[in-house]
């Protein structure tokens, strides 16, 4: 059993919402003339959250999706190179973190791409 000396009866926790969840798929090709190279595919979703301990206004539901995709290759002194490229937040959905439960509200991440490279010794 949880309780709270801080918050009223029935009132839910801040930023916590009743249902959240993720998923992520990615495949790698293994053969052929694009051997190594991979995708992926993921979502983020999470209900409604209250805001503050007193239920007096709640941060609302989203779903972001992010995508990724990478390859890796050996060069000739036989060191692994893998390149990848990500993109957070495909669609630009403007949702929201967190909030601090004083009225402070910290907003998501919004369209982004990042790429990276990195080797193997």
């Amino acid at each position: 059993m949880v309780s709270s000396t801080s918050l009223p009866v029935g009132a839910t926790f801040i930023n916590i919402p009743r249902d959240a969840g993720s998923l992520w798929a990615a495949y790698t090709l293994e053969s052929g003339p694009l051997e190594n190279l991979g995708a992926g595919l993921g979502v983020f979703a999470a209900t409604r959250r209250a805001g503050d301990g007193l239920d007096s206004f709640y941060l609302p539901g989203y779903a972001r999706f992010d995508a990724g995709a990478w390859y890796r290759f050996r060069i000739p002194s036989g060191q692994t190179v893998h390149l990848q490229v990500n993109v957070d937040n495909i669609f630009d959905t403007v949702y929201y973190e967190s909030s601090s439960g004083a009225g402070s509200v910290e907003p998501g991440t919004p369209f982004t791409v990042t790429g990276t490279a990195g080797v193997t010794f």
